[in-house]
């Protein structure tokens, strides 16, 4: 009965999520639907990417409140490099509206760890300044409009899908989806494999340092403790 009481509270918020799912759904026929649920995927991608960076931030003990302003500015400068270049292919459009946005959020990101890191200012302040900075670039540069005249080859990979059926032709699983899933697996990956090579780097230390405290003779292999003025032992033959 502990177990399953630790369990329900370690979860509480999935089984609040699940509750609150079957009361949409009983509530209205058509929440649970196919159409719906892709529409739902579609729209809760761009936020699923954000807070998967995010949780990271705040397991570290910080936080961020830019990141809405950021994804923003992003999207603004990315679709304005995009409208300079029409005629690009679809792969060439992805690789220039990613790395347009890539740039933006490593320079807006570097700005919130030089602030915080360096200059010691409080997280929530120096995000708060983030936040209305790269809120105030999105009016200036969009002009307080939205950008228009992108060919629609950079809709790709906001907009196109996979799966066209005849009761679909637009088709059923969203291009967004898939690449936020590979994005967030990649995330996921990136912090295993850090603290993986943290671990790694601290257990190769501590034996750098053990057999710094072994002194090889020609009597053989002794082990020396000097912390604790306690004489040497583990002498072998």
């Amino acid at each position: 009965m502990e177990k399953v009481k630790s369990f329900t509270k370690k979860n509480i918020i999935v089984f609040v999520l699940i509750f609150l799912c079957l009361g949409f759904g009983l509530g209205n026929k058509s929440f649970l639907s196919a159409q719906n649920l892709v529409n739902l995927t579609t729209q809760m991608a761009i936020n699923a990417m954000l807070s998967a960076g995010l949780t990271y931030v705040i397991i570290l003990g910080g936080i961020d409140i830019s990141v809405g302003s950021v994804a923003a500015l992003a999207g603004v400068c990315g679709a304005l490099v995009a409208r300079e270049n029409p005629d690009a292919s679809i792969f060439v459009a992805s690789l220039i509206w990613i790395g347009a946005a890539l740039v933006v959020g490593a320079l807006c990101g570097a700005f919130n760890g030089l602030m915080i890191a360096y200059f010691k200012v409080v997280p929530m302040i120096a995000t708060l300044a983030m936040l209305n900075m790269a809120r105030g670039l999105c009016f200036v540069l969009s002009g307080g409009s939205s950008v228009s005249g992108v060919k629609s080859n950079y809709s790709f990979l906001g907009a196109a899908r996979l799966l066209q059926t005849a009761d679909k032709p637009t088709g059923w699983i969203p291009i967004i989806t898939i690449f936020v899933i590979v994005a967030v697996f990649m995330i996921v990956i990136m912090f295993v494999i850090v603290a993986v090579f943290m671990a790694v780097a601290v257990f190769m230390a501590v034996a750098v340092f053990m057999l710094m405290a072994v002194d090889m003779s020609g009597n053989g292999l002794r082990l020396h403790v000097r912390s604790m003025g306690m004489p040497a032992f583990g002498q072998m033959a």
